[in-house]
């Protein structure tokens, strides 16, 4: 197909394209591809990050309803930030950070819940209770906690620990 039909003739990119002697397609291709290869490695790295962190959830949410809690909201995102888990247990409110630590882990996973990681939770968790889809009343909201759980995951089996009530 030629570029006059797709292009008018003072188009800029199909001129370029033609000087240097491939279509616009193919000098696009090339220019994308160059930039998404520019870390070898980096994608399957973060799939395997996503993967140990969405295993850690599921434990983490057994482990929860093993103790009781109802799961209320999973992965919970606002622009702000993300709870993880959003669990209660007898009128309470847990908003639940988890952290996975995988094989070569050195880092406890609890320590990897910085300061601004709270403060991104609290500012997710003051908006997921004002929004108006989750039925909370603004002038009688039931006791809220921020829990965190740490999974470590370099034994033969997951460790689980839960800290209920972590931080304010």
């Amino acid at each position: 197909m030629e570029w006059e039909t797709l292009w008018p003739k003072s188009g800029f990119f199909p001129q370029i394209a033609q000087v240097a002697g491939m279509s616009y397609l193919q000098s696009f291709l090339k220019k994308f591809r160059s930039i998404s290869t520019e870390r070898p490695g980096a994608q399957g790295k973060s799939r395997k990050n996503k993967d140990l962190g969405d295993m850690g959830e599921q434990i983490a949410e057994r482990h929860l309803r093993g103790i009781g809690f109802e799961i209320v909201a999973k992965n919970v995102r606002y622009r702000c930030g993300e709870i993880d888990l959003v669990a209660s247990r007898a009128g309470e409110i847990h908003f639940v950070e988890v952290k996975t630590a995988g094989r070569g882990g050195r880092v406890d996973p609890l320590d990897q819940v910085t300061k601004e990681k709270r403060r991104r939770v609290r500012s997710a968790a003051e908006l997921y209770l004002k929004n108006p889809r989750n039925k909370f009343n603004k002038y009688n909201l039931p006791p809220c906690y921020f829990s965190v759980i740490g999974i470590d995951c370099s034994g033969a089996e997951p460790a689980v620990e839960c800290i209920l009530d972590a931080f304010e």
